[in-house]
């Protein structure tokens, strides 16, 4: 099975905010697990997963 980028949407409960990240992986449920675990790695801790969506299109807006 290939990988994919996947987007994921997740809210920290430490910190009112929801964050964007783009993660490679196998599919939804283990972008899900990838995203936990940089999470994790980065050292926020009690994340919650919102949103997990196929990146297929880089976004082409740009802040």
């Amino acid at each position: 099975m290939q990988q994919q980028r996947f987007k994921v949407v997740v809210k920290c409960r430490e910190f009112p905010v929801t964050v964007d990240c783009f993660v490679p992986a196998m599919s939804v449920t283990h972008a899900g697990v990838v995203a936990d675990e940089c999470a994790t790695r980065n050292g926020l801790s009690d994340v919650e997963v919102l949103d997990v969506e196929p990146a297929d299109q880089p976004r082409a807006d740009v802040n």
